[in-house]
């Protein structure tokens, strides 16, 4: 078995093993991850949770990373923590946020919108919708590290993190049209008329807010 470390990070590891799978290890184990997970009597570990939104959002037609297992270990037999893996079908991917060709970017950018749109039409929030969570792997773009998401008691209440997207392009890429993404996201996202100007108006304050317009 050939294996190779893809990166390390606080609270996970990726590793490409035998060119042909992705390993995702959830490796943070202290007194904070004994204590959520707790949580698990009523909600999925996140290596759970992964396993799941790749499985129901590739049925709906939205481009995640193919999960084929997960396992997630044990505390007090009946509670699941967030440590454990995820096992995926690998496939180079460059993160949005490493990609520096402008006009590459702008065009991955429109994706992300309408992916975004998408996926806050399901009523599912990412819970961490950053342009480091999109990845393209050389002919479409990916909503990749999926073990946060969540679903929403509304379309809207999901559609709420798209501004907090929209300041994280602009972090990462001061050139970037924000009220065209924003254009482009409303354009695609299933809400109501009444819901999408309101969403505008929320978005426009928080950008107002940050000092951005």
């Amino acid at each position: 078995m050939r294996i190779e470390q893809l990166y390390s990070s606080r609270r996970t590891k990726g590793f490409i093993v035998n060119g042909k799978f992705f390993l995702k290890v959830f490796h943070k184990l202290d007194l904070k991850t004994y204590a959520k997970s707790f949580r698990t009597v009523y909600r999925r570990s996140r290596p759970e949770n992964e396993f799941f939104f790749s499985r129901y959002l590739r049925l709906k037609g939205i481009d995640v990373p193919e999960v084929l297992k997960f396992k997630s270990r044990k505390f007090l037999k009946f509670l699941s923590l967030d440590v454990g893996y995820t096992l995926s079908v690998y496939e180079p991917l460059r993160a949005l946020d490493k990609i520096e060709d402008e006009i590459l970017l702008n065009d991955l950018l429109k994706k992300t919108a309408i992916l975004s749109a998408k996926l806050h039409s399901l009523s599912v929030r990412h819970g961490d919708l950053a342009l480091s969570n999109f990845a393209y792997n050389g002919k479409k773009v990916l909503i990749i590290d999926l073990e946060t998401m969540e679903f929403s008691f509304s379309r809207f209440q999901a559609a709420k993190e798209f501004a907090d997207y929209l300041h994280d392009v602009w972090k990462n890429n001061k050139k970037a049209d924000l009220f065209e993404l924003l254009d482009i996201y409303l354009f695609h996202v299933n809400l109501s008329g009444l819901e999408k100007e309101k969403l505008r108006g929320l978005v426009e304050k928080k950008l107002k807010k940050w000092g951005i317009v």
